[in-house]
């Protein structure tokens, strides 16, 4: 019996230890293991334990040497085109503007200019209201008993032109001496249109070729001649301008403008060559006035300084 027991327990230890031995290694040791007699302690010592936990990671090792130069390797395909960046691109749109600028700092006042030259003639204005005619005595008193200037009368009718009532020039005639020279006692407003100007006292009037009624000049004398006038403002709210004419022609002026003064004369004197039978005469122009008082303020003169 006993010996039954040992072998069933030699089986038993053989199974165990085939069943824990590595299938791939020597299975010449577990017969000689059967053959020694101490199988138990043989069966032991072949079998595995538990695995443990994972020790400390060790130190680093030094570098190993560089290893041999591998072969080359083989040629790579070739690449796809690239973009074409040799030509100029297309204009862009422009930007927007962008915000303005602080105002800068005001610059010094620059030095005046150099005076223009005068501007071309306005358009007509529009005719204002006839204003009060108020003499030079009314304002600053009588200087004598004269009485006040009266309104001007209405105008009257163009006359007859007139013609030289001395005779034809005459090569072996001797030229005689021509003057003239009048004033104006009343004012004068011009209110439709221009008007030629009548002269109511006269100082001289030698050869008798000025015409006060109608106030032109008429020659009988061909040669060179004076003429000289003087016309008074005495209004802020009038303007003077007359107008020195030969036969219709614009040959001088005199202006007086200005609301801030309202007494002020203004002249113009010009040398003419004037042909026989030329008329001469002052007018005017519309819209304007001018202050004549028996102190002679506005005066016209003419005379022969050389006889062709």
């Amino acid at each position: 019996m006993a010996n039954h027991v040992s072998a069933f327990y030699m089986l038993y230890l053989i199974y165990t230890c085939a069943l824990t031995a590595d299938v791939t290694g020597d299975m010449s040791s577990l017969e000689a293991g059967r053959r020694s007699g101490d199988q138990a302690d043989e069966c032991v010592y072949l079998t595995d334990g538990i695995p443990g936990p994972p020790g400390p990671q060790g130190p680093f090792g030094d570098h190993g040497p560089a290893g041999p130069r591998g072969m080359d390797g083989l040629p790579g395909r070739d690449g796809y085109p690239g973009e074409n960046r040799t030509g100029i691109g297309a204009k862009g749109e422009m930007g927007s503007f962008g915000k303005p600028g602080p105002m800068g700092i005001t610059g010094p006042i620059g030095v005046p200019g150099p005076i223009g030259p005068p501007g071309r003639e306005g358009l007509k204005g529009p005719r204002g209201q006839p204003g009060e005619n108020i003499s030079w005595e009314e304002r600053n008193g009588a200087s004598d008993n004269s009485g006040a200037t009266g309104l001007p009368g209405p105008r009257g009718e163009p006359g007859v032109d007139g013609r030289c009532a001395c005779s034809e020039p005459d090569d072996h005639d001797t030229p005689t001496f021509s003057a003239f020279s009048v004033a104006r006692h009343s004012s004068l407003q011009s209110t439709d249109g221009v008007e030629v100007i009548t002269w109511d006292h006269v100082f001289t009037n030698a050869n008798g070729d000025f015409n006060p009624e109608t106030g032109i000049f008429t020659c009988c004398i061909p040669g060179y001649y004076s003429f000289t006038f003087h016309v008074q403002k005495t209004s802020s709210s009038e303007n003077t301008m007359v107008q020195l004419m030969q036969n219709g022609d614009h040959v001088g002026s005199a202006l007086e403008y200005g609301e801030v003064d309202d007494e002020d004369s203004t002249s113009n004197s010009v040398i003419l060559h004037v042909d026989y039978d030329d008329q001469i005469w002052l007018q005017l122009y519309d819209t304007t006035g001018f202050y004549g008082s028996p102190h002679g303020y506005t005066t016209f003169h003419g005379y022969l300084q050389y006889a062709d």
